[in-house]
C-alpha cells in the first residue's frame, strides 16, 4: 500500500482523526505506513490482553489513563464464511512468515486477525510487542482471563497485573496459574472459586490483591499474606478471625509490608460494637499521625476507590509492640479497614501527593529555587534507564532528556546567549557551576512547558556536565553519559572523555569529523550513525572498537572496515558490500583471522546481488543440526533497543551454518535477496536462559 503523499500537516490531522484500531490496521499494510503511523503519540498507562471470551476470540486493549480502547482481536481458526476478508497479510512471527486473514467487526470496527492454531503460544506476545514498538508504549504485560481458558495463556512467565474473570473457577486452576506466572503488581479475582486455595499459593505474595468473592479466603490465608494491600469482598471472616489478625500484627508476627486491608463481610457480626470489646483501641493523637490516610494501592486505580484519602480523625489506633508503628482501625457493621501508617508526617503525605502529580521538568525547575525545595524534590523516585544529551538542534539550543523505560521525557533546555525579548523570564537564578556563581535566566516554553536556561557563553564546555550531574544526583539515576548530536555542531560538545551511547544525527557529515569525534571520545556501548558520511573513514577509526555499531547509510563502510571490526554487533543499512566481499568476510571468520568478539552482523545491501542464491554457491553451508545448537537465536545487542528490531529471536531452524576451523564455533547465515544476517553461537545450549517466550521483556538493556 502506498500512503498518499499529503503535506505533513494534513497527514498529521488525518492520523489524529483515526482510531487506534484503524492506525494499527494501517500499519500492517507496508513499512512506509508503519513508519508514518508510529509518529502518532499517545499518553498510555499500558496495554492489556483479554482471554475471557468464550468464543475463542482474544483481544488487546490500549490503556489511555482511565480509558480502555480496544485495538485488535484474534482467533486461531478460519474466519466465518459470513465475514468479508479485507486483507490477507504475511506476518513475520518469531522469524516465521505466517499467512493471516483479517476481517472487520461490522459493529465495533475492530480488526480480527485469523491465524493458524500453531501460533497459539507465540502470537499474543508477537502482537503485544508489535503494538508497543509501534506506539512506543510501556511493555508491561497485563492480562484479563477466565481460568477455564487457561490453554489460551501465551508463553509468559511474568505479568504486571492480572484479572481473573468468569462466573466461577476451580481452586486448583488458581493455584496452577499463580505458581506458573509471577504477578509483580496486582491480582484481581472476580470469579467465584470452588475448592481450597493452597496456603502456599503465590497469590499471597502479590503486592496488591482484590478478591470479590472471598468466602474461600480463611484467616490462615490472611496470616500468610506478604503483600501491601488486600481487598476482600463477601468475606466469611468472623470477629474472632479479625481479632486474631490484629493481635498477630501487634505482636509483629508477620505483615512486614502491609499497608491497607479492607474487608467487607457477609457474616452476621457487628464489627463496630464487638471488636472494641476485644482489642484496646487508642483515640487519634494528632502528634503521632495525620488525620487523613492516603490509599496508595493499585486498587484505587483498578477499583475506582474514592476518595483516595480516608478521614481517620474519628477512628482509633493500635500500636505494634516491636517498633511503635501505628495502624488505624475503621469499623462499620460488616466493614473492617486497617491502615498502617508508614509515613506519619501530616505535611509529608500531602506533599508526596503533589510531587506525584508534577512532571519531571516541573520538579527539576522547582529544585532550583532553594536547598529545601531540592531536598523535597529528591524524595521523588523514578525507574530510569538513564539520561541523554541532545546537541542536534540547529538553533543552538541543547536539551537533556530522561529515559523512563521506553519513554524519553524532556527535562530542560539551555543556550549560551540572552533569551529572546518575546519570551517572559520567569526566574533569574545564581547557579554554582564548577565553583563559579553564574547568573542564568529561565524561561518556559509556552507549548511544551519545558524550562530553558539562558547562560553566558563562557560556560559552554562545563554547563552540560554540570546540569547532567545535578539531575542525576537529584533523582539518583544512572550517570552514564549518552549523546545525540550533529557533528556539524561539534563545538557544542562538553568536556567529556567517555560516553556510553552516541547517536550522530543530521543530513550529512564529513568522515574526518566522525574519526575526530570517536578518537576524542570513548564510546563504551553503542554508536548509531543516522547521517550520510562523506569521504573515507579511517581504517583505524575507533568506531571499529565499539561493542555495538549501527550505520543507517553505510556506503562508506567497506569490507576492509568490516574485517577490522572488534566489537560484538554491527548493523549496516544501505550497504554497498557485494557478494564477493561478503564471501571474503565469511572465509575470514572461518579461518579465525579476526572478528573474535563478533556475535551479530545484520546487513541490508543496495547493490544488485542476489545473496540467497549466490552466497551458497561460494561457501559450503551446513544444515541445522539440533544436537549442536538451538533453533532460535536471541538478539542480545543494544541495537534491539535503539532500533526496535523485531523479533528479538530469529528462527534459525531452516537456516544453514558455517563452522570456525580453530575452535568449532558455529555461525548461522540467514539470507534474503539483499539481506545478510550472520549470527555467532556463543551459547549453544538448547536450554539456554534466553530460550522460551521471553520476547516481551522490557526493551532497553542499555
Amino acid at each position: 500500500m502506498k500512503f498518499p503523499t499529503y503535506p505533513s500537516v494534513v497527514r498529521k490531522e488525518i492520523l489524529l482523526e483515526m482510531q487506534v484500531s484503524e492506525l494499527f490496521l494501517l500499519s500492517l499494510t507496508s513499512k512506509n505506513a508503519r513508519k508514518i503511523v508510529s509518529t502518532r503519540k499517545f499518553k498510555s498507562t499500558g496495554t492489556c490482553f483479554d482471554f475471557s471470551n468464550n468464543s475463542g476470540i482474544s483481544k488487546l486493549f490500549f490503556e489511555e489513563w482511565s480509558q480502555e480502547i480496544e485495538v485488535v482481536r484474534w482467533a486461531f481458526r478460519k474466519p466465518p464464511v459470513s465475514e468479508e476478508i479485507v486483507s490477507a497479510e504475511i506476518l513475520n512471527i518469531t522469524g516465521i512468515d505466517s499467512p493471516c486473514r483479517i476481517t472487520i467487526n461490522p459493529d465495533s470496527g475492530i480488526p480480527i486477525i485469523w491465524c493458524d492454531s500453531d501460533l497459539k503460544k507465540v502470537f499474543p506476545s508477537f502482537i503485544h510487542r508489535y503494538f508497543c514498538d509501534l506506539f512506543n508504549v510501556p511493555t508491561d504485560v497485563q492480562i484479563s482471563m477466565d481460568l477455564n481458558h487457561l490453554h489460551k495463556l501465551p508463553n509468559t512467565d511474568f505479568v504486571k497485573n492480572v484479572r481473573i474473570t468468569g462466573l466461577e473457577t476451580n481452586a486448583h486452576l488458581v493455584n496452577s496459574f499463580f505458581d506458573t506466572v509471577s504477578v509483580s503488581y496486582c491480582a484481581i479475582l472476580d470469579s467465584w472459586i470452588h475448592g481450597d486455595v493452597s496456603l502456599d499459593s503465590s497469590l499471597f505474595k502479590v503486592e496488591n490483591i482484590c478478591l470479590y468473592g472471598s468466602e474461600y479466603f480463611t484467616i490462615e490465608h490472611l496470616l500468610r499474606f506478604e503483600g501491601k494491600h488486600a481487598f476482600l469482598s463477601q468475606s466469611h471472616l468472623t470477629v474472632q478471625d479479625i481479632i486474631r489478625f490484629i493481635h498477630h500484627w501487634i505482636d509483629g508476627r508477620g505483615f512486614k509490608n502491609l499497608e491497607t486491608l479492607m474487608i467487607f463481610t457477609s457474616a452476621e457480626d457487628n464489627f463496630s460494637d464487638r471488636i472494641p470489646e476485644e482489642i484496646e483501641l487508642k483515640p487519634w493523637d494528632l502528634v503521632k499521625r495525620p488525620y487523613g490516610f492516603y490509599v496508595r494501592s493499585a486498587m484505587r486505580d483498578f477499583l475506582g476507590f474514592s476518595p483516595f484519602m480516608q478521614d481517620c480523625s474519628k477512628a482509633q489506633d493500635v500500636e505494634r509492640k516491636e517498633d511503635g508503628l501505628l495502624a488505624t482501625v475503621l469499623l462499620g457493621d460488616n466493614t473492617f479497614i486497617f491502615n498502617v501508617w508508614r509515613d506519619t508526617d501530616p505535611k509529608a503525605v500531602v506533599r508526596n501527593e503533589i510531587l506525584l502529580e508534577m512532571q519531571v521538568s516541573e520538579l527539576f525547575l522547582l529544585s532550583l529555587t532553594s536547598k529545601k525545595a531540592r531536598k523535597i524534590v529528591s524524595t521523588r523516585k523514578f525507574k530510569s534507564t538513564g539520561t541523554c544529551f541532545d546537541f542536534s538542534d540547529n538553533s543552538g539550543i541543547s536539551e537533556l532528556s530522561f529515559e523512563e523505560w521506553r519513554e524519553d521525557i524532556e527535562v530542560v533546555r539551555w543556550a549560551f546567549r540572552k533569551p529572546p525579548v518575546s519570551e517572559e523570564i520567569v526566574s533569574t537564578e545564581i547557579l554554582n557551576v564548577d565553583g563559579i556563581d553564574s547568573s542564568c535566566r529561565i524561561t518556559i516554553n509556552p507549548y511544551s512547558g519545558i524550562p530553558t536556561i539562558w547562560c553566558s557563553s563562557r560556560l559552554k564546555k562545563v554547563f552540560p556536565s554540570f546540569i547532567h550531574r545535578y539531575f542525576c544526583d537529584l533523582f539518583n539515576v544512572p550517570t552514564d553519559v549518552q549523546i545525540s548530536m550533529n557533528l556539524n555542531h561539534l563545538h557544542s560538545l562538553p568536556d567529556v572523555k567517555f560516553v556510553k551511547n552516541v547517536k550522530l544525527a543530521g543530513f550529512e557529515t564529513n568522515a574526518k569529523l566522525v574519526d575526530s569525534f570517536l578518537n576524542t571520545v570513548t564510546v563504551s556501548n553503542c554508536a548509531m550513525l543516522n547521517t550520510e558520511i562523506r569521504g573515507d573513514l579511517s581504517l583505524d577509526s575507533s568506531l571499529l572498537k565499539i561493542d555495538n555499531i549501527c550505520l543507517y547509510n553505510s556506503k562508506c563502510f567497506t569490507v576492509e572496515h568490516l574485517l577490522r571490526f572488534e566489537g560484538r554487533h554491527v548493523f549496516l543499512s544501505r550497504s554497498h558490500l557485494t557478494v564477493q566481499e561478503i564471501v571474503r568476510f565469511i572465509q575470514h571468520w572461518i579461518d579465525g583471522k579476526g572478528l573474535q568478539s563478533l556475535e551479530t552482523l545484520v546487513l541490508f545491501s543496495q547493490v544488485e546481488d542476489n545473496f540467497s542464491e549466490r552466497i551458497p554457491e561460494e561457501i559450503e553451508l551446513k544444515p541445522w543440526d539440533p544436537a549442536k545448537r538451538p533453533s532460535g537465536f536471541y538478539m542480545r545487542s543494544a541495537m534491539r533497543d535503539f532500533l526496535g528490531l523485531s523479533p528479538l529471536m530469529y528462527d534459525c531452524s531452516k537456516a544453514e551454518d558455517v563452522e570456525r576451523k580453530e575452535d568449532g564455533l558455529l555461525a548461522t547465515v540467514l539470507l534474503g535477496d539483499n539481506t545478510f544476517i550472520f549470527n555467532v553461537w556463543r551459547d549453544t545450549d538448547p536450554k539456554a536462559p534466553f530460550q522460551g517466550g521471553n520476547e516481551w521483556i522490557r526493551g532497553r538493556i542499555r
